[in-house]
């Protein structure tokens, strides 16, 4: 371990006094990479995005070398914290995953253009991202009632209001494809075999069929 340590810190030194764009320093890091990659000694965990994080790592780590202070730890020590950093990063991406998007009911109660709506909070104020989780419960729940309806289909209308001659192609199966995370009308056309005129008339036969449905149902829940 310590000639592991030894070794990649004088790569990092010896990478540190070259020019930045320099052929040799690229080596260097490469070398250092190389030499850490096959050591086993680097931070593991059992995540999906743990080859994320490691690459967010060498990214980070490769661009930074001069913040390693080999005084203060040794080199795959840094990398592990690091990795680490990347980790918990991913990790806390997933749990927010629910506070990252917006579920928003947005009905126009003049026309046909009910349907729930995704919008992602990347534009929102940072008072409104910091909102905490009870905050959207009320529209998260709307929102899973909605689905449970579609699929449950008690009256049979949604299975009952399809496209042309192709009951196959009803409302229940389209709204589910449209519910964000949304499929496109070009993978909707794709996988029924829809010639372009039928490709152009699903979405409007959605919004003239299909989102009308969505919105009485709203309305008799009292979201709207």
């Amino acid at each position: 371990m310590n000639d592991i340590n030894t070794n990649l810190r004088r790569l990092i030194n010896e990478a540190k006094n070259l020019p930045l764009e320099s052929v040799e320093r690229q080596q260097k890091i490469h070398q250092t990479y190389l030499l850490a990659m096959k050591s086993g000694k680097l931070w593991r965990e059992n995540k999906p995005y743990y080859n994320d994080a490691l690459q967010d790592m060498w990214e980070y780590c490769c661009s930074h070398l001069e913040e390693y202070n080999p005084t203060k730890k040794q080199v795959i020590t840094w990398l592990n914290d690091e990795i680490i950093k990347a980790l918990r990063r991913y990790e806390y991406k997933e749990e927010t995953r629910p506070r990252k998007r917006h579920i928003e009911l947005r009905a126009n109660l003049n026309s046909d253009n009910f349907e729930p709506v995704i919008n992602n909070l990347d534009n929102l104020s940072p008072e409104q991202l910091n909102k905490p989780p009870t905050d959207i419960q009320p529209l998260l729940e709307m929102w899973e009632t909605t689905v449970q309806w579609v699929k449950a289909d008690p009256d049979q209308v949604l299975r009952n209001t399809y496209f042309q001659e192709r009951p196959e192609i009803n409302a229940q199966v389209v709204i589910l494809k449209r519910l964000p995370p949304d499929v496109s009308w070009k993978e909707i056309a794709k996988e029924f075999n829809l010639n372009d005129a039928e490709s152009k008339n699903l979405p409007k036969w959605y919004h003239r069929s299909c989102l009308p449905l969505l919105r009485r149902f709203g309305t008799n829940q009292g979201y709207l």
